[in-house]
């Protein structure tokens, strides 16, 4: 989660020295994916499809969301001029990155980032590595490092962009999870290949601690114990850059009153 708090100038070349990322091509494997998903669902239907007989694809597009589906459109589009966008990129879940997911979350957060980066007023962006929880259902080792492995290169992304661009001292980035999955332990076991065992104790989530990292303005109010209520509200708070009364439950650490106030 990110979020810019003012406009910079910024120069037409990120040129630093280091590795120059500008556009969602330079993490995309190759140029051979133009071609976008077949335009239907595994059941037949086309994107957007619900059982309510809404489409949010179309509704989207109706209030000017380009809808793009291919790594090359994500491509094309980050490097040109900004806009409102709708990726969806699979019609279904998307494959693993141990199978080549394409684009990466890695190639998706930086497109987001050289669009979003264009509002005056800042953004806000949520990326999620969401198959970490999946790996961690199916007790499969392999899939939970590769998949966390596969979100620690987004966050390296979003550094990099914030450095280059120049807004890394004025963006606040926190790193977290809602809860663990697994029960994950790691034996030692020196007759392994990487010399730990790993151990489950559930498919399911569980209620062990879940690390909270955090950088940039405001990074001191997302360290020690909370909860996620709090963590939540106060990612609100600066977003909205001051405080908030919220209508549910008020509590001795968030009272009803703060100057200024407002209301959600």
């Amino acid at each position: 989660l990110l979020r810019r708090y003012r406009r910079k100038q910024r120069s037409a070349g990120l040129a630093t020295g280091r590795e120059l990322f500008i556009t969602g091509r330079d993490l995309l494997p190759s140029t051979r994916f133009l071609a976008a998903e077949n335009p239907l669902l595994w059941n037949g239907n086309p994107y957007g499809t619900r059982n309510d007989s809404r489409n949010l694809v179309e509704e989207m597009k109706k209030r000017g969301y380009r809808f793009i589906r291919s790594p090359a459109e994500l491509s094309v589009i980050s490097s040109g001029p900004p806009g409102r966008v709708l990726g969806l990129f699979h019609s279904g879940s998307m494959p693993k990155a141990s199978e080549g997911r394409n684009p990466s979350l890695s190639a998706m957060t930086l497109g987001a980032l050289e669009i979003l980066s264009h509002a005056p007023k800042g953004f806000f962006l949520m990326v999620e590595g969401s198959q970490i929880d999946w790996g961690g259902h199916a007790n499969d080792f392999d899939y939970v490092m590769n998949e966390a492995a596969d979100f620690d290169t987004a966050i390296d992304t979003v550094r990099r962009f914030l450095r280059d661009a120049g807004i890394e001292k004025e963006t606040l980035v926190v790193v977290t999870a809602d809860h663990e999955t697994g029960g994950l332990s790691l034996n030692v076991h020196p007759q392994l290949a990487l010399g730990l065992d790993p151990k489950w104790t559930t498919t399911n989530h569980t209620a062990a601690p879940v690390p909270v990292f955090s950088a940039g303005p405001r990074a001191e109010q997302f360290c020690g114990y909370q909860s996620h209520e709090q963590i939540g509200r106060r990612l609100i708070e600066a977003v909205v850059g001051g405080k908030v009364e919220f209508a549910y439950p008020t509590t001795s650490a968030f009272p009803a009153e703060h100057p200024p106030v407002r209301k959600l």
